[in-house]
């Protein structure tokens, strides 16, 4: 298995950004939830700490994992069929933009209630108006004005994130399962190809 993907294989890179983002995606539910459920005034700073720094670290992958699909071969699918390709695409691609709306909008949503948010000690700028200083985009009056709502929102973008992991877990097993291939073990680093695969 090599860095790079081959036509019918992926590279170890690719495997590596998969998997790790999905559990740092997993761990993003479980502070958030965990967090959710604790009474107000009990927050725990450890928590919501933790919950912006993997949100910021996910933020980061995939953004890197876009430009890396972007600049790296495209493995074929095991089965040609429009509309599979088609849906593939979509979910995968809702997916990357959910993820990077969610998690600019976690990031605003704390400067909007004059929080800093910071990843490995580096304080990320303030993108939107604050009681500080004017962000990097100025005062936004839609925000200000439904700053109680943006909360309601990160809420939503989590569940239609999930939804799409939903998504794209039952293909992957629809794929395994009844169609019988390989579309679910090549995402896996111990996968070879057959002498059919070049």
């Amino acid at each position: 298995m090599g860095f790079f993907n081959k036509r019918h294989q992926f590279g170890w890179l690719t495997i590596l950004l998969h998997w790790l983002l999905f559990l740092l995606i997993a761990g993003l539910f479980v502070s958030g939830k965990y967090s959710d459920s604790l009474p107000r005034g009990e927050k725990m700073p450890f928590i919501i700490d933790t919950h912006k720094q993997i949100g910021i670290a996910v933020l980061v992958l995939t953004m890197f994992r876009i430009l890396w699909r972007l600049i790296n071969l495209q493995v074929q699918p095991l089965i040609d069929v429009f509309m599979m390709r088609l849906l593939s695409f979509w979910v995968h691609w809702l997916l990357y933009l959910t993820v990077v709306v969610q998690a600019f909008g976690g990031i605003i949503m704390q400067q909007m209630f004059d929080r800093s948010v910071y990843f490995f000690g580096f304080r990320i700028p303030r993108l939107v108006d604050g009681s500080e200083y004017r962000g990097l985009f100025g005062a936004v009056p839609f925000l200000n004005e439904n700053v109680t709502q943006l909360r309601q929102w990160h809420e939503l973008g989590a569940h239609i994130i999930l939804g799409l992991i939903a998504a794209h877990v039952l293909a992957a097993l629809f794929h395994h399962f009844y169609l019988g291939n390989d579309t679910l073990r090549r995402m896996w680093f111990t996968f070879r190809l057959n002498k059919f695969g070049k």
